[in-house]
C-alpha cells in the first residue's frame, strides 16, 4: 500500500513538475502570437484603415489559435473602456507584462494614424523582446523546475516510508 501511495506521489510531482513548465512555453507563444497580431493590426490600420473592433473580429477569424478568447477580452476591453484590466486575468504573464499590453491596449484608436503605427512598432519590439526572454528562460528553467518537482516528491516519499 505504502509503495502505491508513492508512486502516486511521485506521478503527481512528475505531472506537477511538467505543468508548472508550461507556464514558460505558454509565455513565449503567448509573445509570438501578440508580435503577428501587431503586424496584423499595423497593415490594416495604414493599408485598409480599418477600425479596431473589425480588426479583432477578423484577427480571431482569420488566425485562430489557442489564444482567442484573449484577443476577445482585448476587443471588449477597447469597445467597453470601463477602465477594467483585461491582462489581470491572463495568470501565465508578469505583473509588468500585463501593465504594458493594458497601457498599449488602452491606447490603440486614441491617436492618429502615425501615432498608432509607432505605438504599434514599439509595442511589437517589446513582445519580440519578452519572446526571446521567456523562451531563454525557458531553456534554463524548464529542467530545473522538473527536476525539483520530483524531488519534492522523493522527499515525501521517503518521509511517508
Amino acid at each position: 500500500m505504502i509503495y502505491f501511495v508513492c508512486i502516486t506521489i511521485m506521478a503527481a510531482s512528475y505531472f506537477a513538475g511538467k505543468e508548472i513548465a508550461k507556464i514558460y512555453v505558454k509565455r513565449d507563444r503567448f509573445f509570438k502570437n501578440l508580435s503577428e497580431f501587431c503586424d496584423f493590426l499595423k497593415s490594416n490600420i495604414s493599408f485598409f484603415q480599418t477600425k479596431i473592433s473589425e480588426i479583432f473580429d477578423g484577427y480571431i477569424k482569420d488566425y485562430s489559435s489557442e489564444f482567442d478568447n484573449i484577443y476577445k477580452q482585448f476587443q471588449n476591453l477597447i469597445m467597453d473602456e470601463n477602465g477594467k484590466s483585461v491582462a489581470e486575468d491572463i495568470k501565465f504573464l508578469k505583473a509588468e507584462d500585463k501593465v504594458t499590453l493594458n497601457n498599449f491596449l488602452k491606447g490603440l484608436g486614441k491617436s492618429d494614424q502615425k501615432n498608432q503605427m509607432m505605438l504599434i512598432d514599439n509595442f511589437k519590439n517589446y513582445a519580440l523582446k519578452r519572446s526571446e526572454e521567456c523562451a531563454s528562460a525557458r531553456r534554463s528553467q524548464e529542467g530545473l523546475i522538473f527536476k525539483v518537482s520530483l524531488a519534492v516528491g522523493a522527499v515525501i516519499c521517503i518521509l511517508i516510508i
